[in-house]
């Protein structure tokens, strides 16, 4: 259970420049809330952190686009100017400088930009929602293939952990990807099924 909450605070320590602030702040105090009475199941933590991170991930997405344009256009330069004997050094600091650079960048003449890229992800992200929310659908109306259900449910539950630092990164496509993915699994199920039952003959028509 710390393990995941010591996430829900770096999820908050590291939110981007600009991050909307009634967000920022509804997440101190349900971290508040947390420390004073954590959640029974650590699910129900896992689904808290859910719903935040479907509003920081097309910030931090953006960010880390703008952040990787800067290194490339600077990176080089940086580094150049390091000794290859201190490089552990060198790349703790030009990290630091280069994310300084990006923070400057986003908050002046790429806020336009930035914030226009914001946009596109929180549409892109709000159809992410609709899928995995189709896939839940799909998942509680399967009575015939139980262990179907729940593979369709670890799609949804890898993917929310993916936004909020739970688990490895998913792409969105994957998971656009994911409905046709199930259906076919459930037709080559019934197809199973359909095989394993065995054939009555009525032998006296």
């Amino acid at each position: 259970m710390q393990h995941t909450i010591n996430i829900f605070k770096n999820l908050h320590k590291n939110l981007p420049p600009l991050f909307p602030e009634a967000t920022r702040k509804k997440m101190v105090e349900v971290l508040d809330e947390i420390e004073y009475e954590q959640p029974e199941t650590v699910i129900e933590l896992e689904d808290l952190m859910a719903e935040f991170g479907y509003e920081v991930w097309p910030w931090r997405k953006a960010y880390q686009e703008f952040f990787t344009s800067c290194c490339e256009r600077m990176g080089g330069q940086f580094l150049s100017s390091k000794s290859k004997l201190m490089i552990n050094d060198a790349l703790v600091a030009t990290h630091k400088e280069l994310r300084d650079l990006a923070n400057q960048e986003v908050q002046s003449t790429e806020r336009a930009k930035y914030l226009k890229r914001v946009k596109e992800l929180k549409a892109k992200i709000q159809s992410v929602k609709g899928t995995l929310n189709y896939l839940r659908e799909l998942a509680a109306a399967e009575s015939d293939h139980p262990a179907l259900a729940n593979e369709i449910l670890a799609k949804v539950r890898g993917f929310e952990h993916s936004i909020c630092d739970l688990g490895p990164e998913l792409k969105h496509h994957e998971v656009e990807s994911s409905v046709e993915f199930f259906r076919g699994r459930r037709e080559e199920l019934n197809r199973l099924r359909g095989i394993n039952h065995a054939v009555v003959v009525d032998f006296e028509t």
